[in-house]
């Protein structure tokens, strides 16, 4: 059995926010393979079945998201589970909205809900899908910008991303997240990124560039955009064709 938990936060006045991205793609799950979160125990409604023939069990934390490694370590003690047999969805905030990337272990990026349950575990090599939501403008923003409820166009790309989501899902119960990770992420992207220094930067009129500087040392910008988020965008695209002439 594998465990695959939504974070999120209870209650209707969270719903459709940023930091529910979680607990939709649990409900999208349900909803798609005819499951029912029926049930509550060890502090999270929960729902059992299987997904592609393989047995699992969807789970909504019922504790707020600061506590979610509550309800997943007991859930992982009762039925015996080990680190291996855990997925994460969850919301991130360095990812387009709309974007997706999986991962196994690492950081929480400030995820309060992942140190939660690194926490709670003492162990972070557990799998994660990360569901992009943007970055807010101005860093001061966060909090009330992840707890705010989805724009329709926001809305209407993390619906869109769902199955892709539901694939990768059932990608990483068939074989396993590197296998997942290398089908939906496009590894060499990534890696692509991180070999290069890229700097976001905005001018005096408001418009923001990035930077990029190769190992070389050279460097080189880009612009003009008038928000950050086309300017995160812009940046995913210019790594997404760097990886497809890697592969040519």
């Amino acid at each position: 059995m594998k465990l695959i938990v939504g974070l999120g936060n209870l209650g209707m006045q969270y719903a459709n926010t940023r930091h529910n991205a979680g607990f939709m793609a649990l409900e999208y799950l349900a909803k798609e393979n005819k499951l029912e979160f029926n049930k509550s125990e060890s502090q999270a409604k929960i729902a059992k079945g299987t997904i592609a023939g393989y047995e699992i069990l969807l789970a909504k934390p019922q504790t707020f998201m600061n506590l979610s490694g509550l309800a997943v370590k007991k859930l992982m003690n009762k039925y015996r589970l080990s680190i291996d047999d855990i997925v994460v969805i969850h919301d991130d905030l360095d990812l387009p909205i709309g974007k997706m990337r999986i991962k196994k272990g690492g950081g929480t990026g400030g995820h309060n809900g992942l140190e939660s349950i690194v926490d709670e575990l003492d162990n972070a090599s557990f799998a994660r899908i990360r569901l992009g939501i943007s970055r807010p403008e101005y860093s001061d923003q966060m909090a009330s910008y992840v707890l705010n409820f989805l724009k329709p166009e926001e809305r209407k790309s993390l619906e869109e991303l769902l199955p892709t989501m539901q694939q990768a899902l059932i990608e990483i119960l068939r074989f396993d997240v590197n296998t997942a990770a290398n089908k939906y992420n496009g590894e060499k992207q990534e890696k692509k990124i991180k070999e290069q220094e890229i700097t976001v930067f905005r001018d005096q009129n408001g418009a923001f560039y990035y930077k990029v500087k190769k190992a070389d040392g050279q460097e080189q910008a880009y612009g003009q955009f008038s928000t950050l988020k086309e300017c995160q965008a812009a940046i995913y695209e210019m790594a997404k064709e760097t990886s497809e002439k890697n592969k040519e």
